[in-house]
């Protein structure tokens, strides 16, 4: 599976992005988390391969420069992604997200309605993890990029926002997993790819944007089908907040999967892609 690297200029910036399965008819635009790259959804790219795949690394992350002049935040996420759908030529494209990718297509879709005719949200985000019982369990995260990304001082606070024994710690506490071989593989793709932002301004940027906005702001606004991947064990988008948003969603299905939290891209691939294509074919 060899994807095609491309680039595209728009006016917050150039955008670095892959085409997988470029010789398919259907598109599916993806949209990955925060602190992720288009590395981390390859496991599941690898599922689908009937469907032409788009995957812009998002401004800031990966091989993506930081935006000129713009915040890095959901609503100019969604702004520049809406500019790359025309600019790129994506026709109706399928819009998919994981967790903080889910809130830029939610903003993406409330927008302007007729960008695409079906999303899929895997661990979407449908209350702030910053609130609640759940953030007791990441509150570790949570001090953590506030502590590096703002009080520190910001040769100190990079370093440490790169430090390769947090993101193993981080990793561990995401991993869902007893298969040693799919644990080390996890930890070796957070050690990789999780280190490699632009600054720490932008990341915190990303971070305080997508930690107060939530799919349920723009609940009113999502009439289109939409199908929802969850994580039974997921303690960033905990399974009783995905129920509560798929009730209120106008046409919205809810897949959930046992034994696995917010990385179902990394440790249930196959299960998440059967349910997309079962989703995609009706």
């Amino acid at each position: 599976m060899t994807p095609i690297e491309k680039t595209i200029v728009l006016p917050h910036g150039t955008v670095h992005y892959w085409v997988y399965n470029s010789d398919k008819t259907q598109t599916i635009l993806m949209i990955h988390g925060f602190r992720g790259t288009h590395h981390g959804l390859e496991k599941l790219i690898a599922e689908l391969p009937d469907f032409r795949i788009v995957v812009p690394d998002l401004p800031g992350f990966g091989d993506t420069p930081a935006m000129k002049n713009h915040r890095h935040t959901v609503q100019n996420y969604s702004g520049l992604l809406r500019e790359f759908v025309k600019k790129a030529g994506l026709k109706n494209p399928v819009l998919f997200g994981h967790s903080m990718g889910t809130i830029i297509a939610a903003d993406m879709l409330a927008a302007d309605p007729s960008i695409a005719k079906k999303a899929v949200f895997v661990n979407p985000i449908a209350t702030k993890p910053t609130q609640g019982l759940g953030a007791i369990k990441i509150a570790p995260g949570i001090a953590y990029h506030h502590l590096a990304g703002r009080i520190l001082p910001e040769k100190l606070g990079t370093a440490i926002l790169r430090n390769k024994q947090l993101f193993l710690i981080g990793s561990a506490t995401m991993t869902k997993t007893r298969d040693r071989e799919l644990r080390k593989w996890i930890h070796w793709n957070h050690v990789t790819y999780m280190k490699r932002f632009s600054d720490r301004a932008s990341l915190l940027e990303a971070y305080d944007s997508s930690s107060n906005t939530t799919i349920r702001d723009y609940v009113s606004k999502l009439e289109l089908p939409v199908l929802m991947v969850a994580g039974k064990k997921d303690s960033i988008a905990p399974i009783k907040g995905q129920r509560s948003l798929a009730a209120e969603l106008k046409n919205a299905e809810l897949v959930e999967l046992d034994n696995v939290g917010h990385i179902v891209h990394y440790e249930k691939p196959a299960e998440a892609g059967n349910a997309i294509r079962s989703f995609l074919q009706r």
